[in-house]
């Protein structure tokens, strides 16, 4: 009588150190959930810290814009100074 054996099913058999690795990487699972929990603990941090980033902004922002509102009136009367010189001198050069 004859034995058939099946060699696709030796050739999945998992080797010792694929056996090996599977067992350090269980070992890790408690070390990793440690880990995870710092993390979430890290997220949080870092979500307050960007709120105070974000009302801080907002206050910059709302300050510069104060400030270019108090320069545009200063701005709009240099402007035309300014258009006024270049239009003296294209007359004197005879450019007009």
């Amino acid at each position: 009588m004859r034995v058939k054996v099946d060699m696709p099913l030796l050739a999945c058999r998992p080797s010792d150190f694929e056996v090996w690795n599977v067992i350090s990487y269980t070992d890790m699972i408690p070390q990793m959930s440690e880990d995870l929990k710092e993390m979430k603990g890290d997220i949080k941090e870092m979500k307050g810290d960007a709120k105070a980033v974000r009302i801080t902004t907002d206050a910059t922002f709302e300050e510069i814009k104060g400030q270019r509102e108090d320069n545009q009136p200063g701005y709009g009367m240099s402007m035309r100074q300014v258009l006024a010189d270049i239009q003296a001198i294209k007359e004197r050069l005879g450019m007009l």
